[in-house]
């Protein structure tokens, strides 16, 4: 859902998934460290055991914006562990932001904006 939704806001997007070779004809790279150079954000949406090694790899590759999806950071993450100029964003829903946000997510980010501590 997420990669569509970036499709359709005509985002370029680079899907990683070792076990795909293609989305609709368009190429999935098997790992971080086989995507573009020019790649500067990623969004990891996938089993928290393997974050970690995804957050590595995108690290090493000089990615400065990581997005881990809600319920997808490590057991026991923390980011304060990593350099501050690295962005990470973490327990946040990535269609909370993703503008124009619509429906349910709409609502939510509202509460999230309303609530929010910052």
């Amino acid at each position: 859902m997420v990669y569509q939704a970036f499709i359709q806001k005509g985002i370029t997007t680079y899907p990683v998934n070792p076990s795909v070779e293609n989305i609709n004809g368009l190429k999935v790279y098997s790992s971080v460290n086989e995507l573009p150079a020019e790649v500067d954000a990623i969004v990891i949406l996938n089993n928290r055991n393997k974050s970690q090694v995804i957050i590595d790899q995108a690290i090493r590759k000089g990615i400065k914006n990581i997005w881990i999806q809600q319920k997808c950071d490590p057991v026991g993450f923390s980011k304060q562990e990593f350099n501050p100029d690295i962005n990470i964003i973490t327990n946040e829903c990535i269609f909370m932001w993703l503008e124009p946000v619509t429906g349910f997510h709409k609502f939510h980010k509202f509460l999230k904006t309303l609530f929010s501590k910052n």
